[in-house]
């Protein structure tokens, strides 16, 4: 039988509370949060991929929230439970991540997103081919946004003050 996973991916610069909400909702499933190394649709990065995941990381740390890294559980050919697994996997589009992660498990998924990219979706490289399941989250985008916390109208996380 495959197993279902939730892919929480995303540009995470930097990470903050909505995405906090957003992990914490989907507890009860098996999540992998996966940052995207370049974003198509947004200019640079403020953060570097590497300064992305462990800032996820940390933030999970701070929160007491259990994380495994997800290429711990491929090598180990561990089975999924329910769990929140961060993937370092470099991908830009969704479909390159898709692939992978469809390459290495027999696995149905859904990809996890706010309710301020329900209309941006339909945009993404081979959305339709892909026949993904789509979930919105209810606790996320309404409050915060990524591009706030990068001009300073909203605070970092408290885990997340080192990085500058």
């Amino acid at each position: 039988m495959s197993k279902h996973l939730y892919i929480f991916g995303g540009t995470f610069d930097p990470p903050h509370q909505g995405h906090l909400g957003v992990i914490k909702e989907l507890k009860d499933k098996t999540v992998i949060i996966a940052p995207t190394f370049a974003n198509p649709f947004k200019n640079q990065s403020k953060y570097s991929f590497k300064q992305r995941v462990s800032m996820l990381k940390a933030m999970l740390d701070y929160e007491k929230i259990e994380y495994k890294n997800l290429d711990n559980v491929i090598k180990s050919k561990s089975e999924f439970r329910n769990e929140i697994l961060i993937s370092d996997f470099k991908y830009e589009y969704v479909c390159d991540f898709v692939s992978w992660i469809k390459s290495k498990y027999d696995c149905t998924l859904t990809w996890v997103i706010g309710p301020d990219l329900v209309e941006q979706v339909k945009t993404w490289k081979n959305w339709d081919e892909m026949k993904l399941e789509l979930y919105v989250s209810k606790t996320h985008f309404n409050d915060i946004r990524s591009t706030e916390v990068r001009k300073g109208e909203k605070e970092l996380h408290p885990a997340l003050r080192d990085f500058k």
